[in-house]
């Protein structure tokens, strides 16, 4: 198995894999309606994106795309932060206790992050109405 960056070259390889996925399957045609085409590849990764491909035998069997802009979105990270810490809080309090005791703690900190979702859909909504 070889892992490396994702090159011009490539973006064939990457929409014949993409669109042979049995799970959210997308056709070439599906996945140009949401604008997805070898143009636009191209295009993403003149810019911000980067990409990996992974071939076995020499053979592209899967890939991953990733926006290196992740600040632009930076309204995802809080909320997202939120929720592994507060799981981390629960499970640590269950460890303890072997049970959950709602106590202020948890119960402010559950507030919080109902208060940070908030925020962030109204910035999410903000940036997507642009």
């Amino acid at each position: 198995m070889f892992i490396r960056g994702i090159k011009k070259t490539d973006i064939k390889d990457i929409l014949d894999i993409r669109v042979s996925t049995k799970e959210n399957h997308f056709s070439m045609q599906d996945l140009a309606e949401v604008g997805v085409t070898p143009e636009s590849i191209a295009e993403w990764l003149d810019g911000s994106v980067k990409g990996w491909i992974c071939e076995i035998s020499g053979q592209p069997v899967g890939f991953v795309i990733a926006d290196r802009k992740p600040l632009e979105r930076s309204w995802v990270l809080i909320p997202t932060i939120l929720v592994v810490a507060l799981l981390t809080f629960v499970r640590i309090l269950f460890e303890i206790n072997e049970k959950i005791e709602t106590n202020f703690a948890v119960s402010l900190f559950g507030i919080t992050l109902l208060i940070f979702m908030i925020y962030s859909y109204y910035s999410a909504n903000k940036v997507l109405n642009k």
